[in-house]
């Protein structure tokens, strides 16, 4: 089943990744930082010499993505995810791994994990990962929990602050749960800044694209109160490529129509511009349904500040370093306005906060070390099984 490389090494045998066939599990229809991950992932170990198999929902955005980047996949076919209801996907999931050609299985979603650690329980050999970058709902330190979480190899997270959540949620030794980073391509240099003349956010799913009533109304209120500093500023809405093409999101935008009248509203689509959305001088999160967003990393590592939306886990960052942002509550708009005049009439104050922290973002967050770091999490989890 491996046909891989083995050297001696100090604490455990060395493996060689090259020729492995790895399961990424992820059923989801969404298209956020975990799904944009499962690609990440899959072309990465793939560009490795490994054979990554994403077991997935035909149609999903992560089987169109996969398609583009001709990866493998295998579909689960269901219209709904629930681990009582949908057997269906269990005895899917079940006849795919006792296939045993899968050198080790990574899980996207708790769901998942849950269903593979127990499929697995009898199948010491092969490792069991799952990428957390979701909110959770349930505190998981119950029997039954502990039993499964035993079958883990490895939580990973794309952030600190969201290992500091994983270890208070579950019961597992925090020596299993490693944050790895959000893994961003640092491209050339963002511009010099200097005022702000635009904002900008990614719209990828429904709920955020009904989010823009409320960023349609902080932006007017804005204009209004700083008539002095943002009289010519912009708007700048990127559509992800889930959202772009939707009927919904077309009837919805519709309804927006009369915003765009002033010439100040700019709805680009977000293949293609990423060098746009690169340029904006403060960057509106939207993405409330995550912990984090890699958008928002982005525009750390971009220099740009971020009126982030408020979890525990952004406010942690903002804690950790000064003057990067600012946060808001959802569908508050005087907060929001409130916010983005502190970040406009500090404007200097937060690129040098950007500026202090940049290198130490880039050290977390940067694609060298998140590669470096799935690698050894890879080799080690094997190795340890084996």
């Amino acid at each position: 089943m491996v046909k891989s490389s083995h050297t001696v090494s100090k604490n455990h045998e060395k493996i060689i990744l090259q020729d492995f066939t790895v399961l990424l599990v992820c059923p989801s229809i969404k298209w956020s930082t975990i799904e944009r991950r499962v690609i990440f992932d899959s072309t990465f170990l793939r560009n490795m010499g490994c054979n990554p198999v994403i077991l997935c929902r035909e149609g999903s955005q992560i089987d169109l993505a996969a398609e583009v980047e001709d990866i493998p996949r295998v579909y689960i076919r269901l219209k709904r995810l629930s681990f009582l209801v949908n057997l269906k996907y269990y005895f899917e999931l079940k006849d795919l791994l006792k296939e045993n050609r899968f050198d080790l299985v990574h899980c996207y979603s708790i769901t998942s994990t849950w269903l593979s650690s127990f499929l697995l329980k009898r199948e010491n050999k092969t490792p069991l990962l799952y990428t957390l970058n979701h909110h959770l709902k349930t505190v998981y330190q119950g029997v039954i929990s502990k039993w499964l979480l035993s079958r883990v190899d490895r939580i990973l997270t794309l952030s600190e602050e969201v290992k500091d959540f994983a270890q208070e949620t579950f019961p597992i030794s925090n020596e299993k749960i490693l944050n790895i980073g959000s893994g961003i391509e640092i491209v050339g240099q963002a511009k010099a800044k200097k005022e702000v003349k635009s904002l900008g956010c990614v719209v990828n799913d429904i709920n955020e694209l009904k989010r823009l009533r409320s960023v349609f109304t902080i932006f007017r209120v804005l204009k209004a109160a700083m008539n002095d500093k943002c009289e010519n500023l912009d708007l700048c809405i990127f559509m992800g490529p889930r959202i772009y093409q939707k009927d919904k999101a077309k009837n919805l935008l519709t309804e927006f129509e009369y915003e765009f009248y002033e010439n100040d509203i700019v709805l680009y689509s977000l293949e293609g511009n990423t060098n746009k959305l690169k340029e904006v001088d403060i960057f509106i999160g939207l993405a409330f349904d995550e912990p984090l967003n890699d958008f928002e990393v982005t525009s750390i590592l971009n220099k740009v500040p971020i009126l982030f939306p408020r979890t525990a886990m952004r406010q942690n960052i903002l804690f950790r370093y000064s003057y990067v942002g600012e946060s808001y509550s959802e569908n508050d708009i005087r907060e929001a306005k409130t916010k983005l005049i502190k970040i406009i009439n500090n404007y200097p104050k937060y690129l040098k906060g950007l500026d202090l922290c940049y290198e130490e973002i880039s050290n977390i967050h940067g694609l060298e070390n998140y590669a470096r770091e799935l690698q050894l999490v890879y080799e080690h989890s094997f190795a340890e099984r084996r």
